[in-house]
């Protein structure tokens, strides 16, 4: 299920292009999201989101998944 709620939370990301609007989507807190896709990014080796960009830039490895 861990995985299942990475994968939600790094479409919502996706989508939405914001953390607070992908915790909107899933009603969830925005530091959960975070943590869902510091996780993600843990378990795949690579970063997915700049997150030096406010925008929720996804990364090209991002982008792919």
């Amino acid at each position: 299920m861990k995985l299942e709620a990475r994968l939600r939370a790094f479409a919502a990301l996706a989508r939405q292009r914001s953390f607070s609007a992908a915790a909107a989507e899933l009603r969830i807190s925005q530091p959960a999201v975070s943590k869902h896709i510091a996780e993600l990014e843990a378990a795949l080796g690579v970063k997915l989101v700049d997150r030096a960009r406010r925008d929720g830039a996804l990364t090209r490895a991002g982008e792919f998944v």
